[in-house]
């Protein structure tokens, strides 16, 4: 089953909040249906059971995309907390702390999906991020707000793609799940809502910065 992802994530993502994920080629050995495809600048690997329907996923593609949104996650929370202490607007600042909050439950609850199932979540955030934060950290006051919600946009758009992506494949499955491949698709459904909410209220900051830019113009 194919997973989707990152960044625009930090724009940019947080959060490019971007993500590179490679499917797990051992999970798939003797398949001969097995292919490699690209989608949004990651390699996955899946099977394929028709021209419009995806047979049963394997527990590699499963925990690989709970390992991603682990990575992500985190980015978010250290992205959010870097908001709180360089964000000029209040609600700039608001928007930083919401994330360290939503996300930090997210990944709380990520573990509690998967922790029966042997996978060992990571923490450290993806290399997009990485970049992204060295960028933020130079910057400060009405810039810094600028780049850190035209982030979040690109961000979140992303993780509502790979999220999104996931339950799509998870409808187009032929044979049943195994019990990690439903307890990280429960999480997935959960979780889209929030990173909607989140997406939501960061267009909407992002779009009265852009228009006092223009009006200064």
């Amino acid at each position: 089953m194919r997973s989707i992802v990152t960044a625009a994530m930090l724009g940019a993502a947080v959060l490019t909040l971007a993500c590179n994920r490679t499917g797990v080629g051992d999970d798939n050995a003797g398949n001969d249906n097995v292919r490699t495809e690209t989608h949004a600048g990651d390699t996955t690997t899946g099977t394929t059971g028709g021209s419009d329907t995806v047979s049963h996923g394997t527990d590699g593609d499963a925990r690989q995309f709970a390992i991603q949104m682990s990575k992500h996650n985190a980015a978010e929370v250290e992205v959010g907390r870097l908001a709180q202490q360089k964000g000029v607007r209040a609600d700039v600042k608001e928007y930083g702390a919401m994330l360290v909050r939503d996300h930090s439950a997210k990944i709380e609850k990520l573990k509690q999906a998967t922790a029966s199932h042997g996978v060992t979540l990571n923490m450290e955030p993806p290399d997009e991020s990485e970049s992204l934060m060295k960028k933020l950290q130079g910057l400060s006051g009405a810039e810094f707000d600028r780049e850190f919600m035209s982030a979040m946009v690109d961000g979140h758009q992303n993780m509502r793609a790979m999220i999104q992506g996931r339950l799509d494949d998870a409808k187009r499955m032929t044979t049943s799940k195994s019990q990690l491949e439903t307890a990280v698709d429960q999480w997935a459904q959960e979780a889209l809502p929030g990173v909607e909410t989140h997406l939501m209220k960061a267009q909407q900051i992002n779009d009265v910065l852009r228009n006092r830019t223009n009006d200064t113009r």
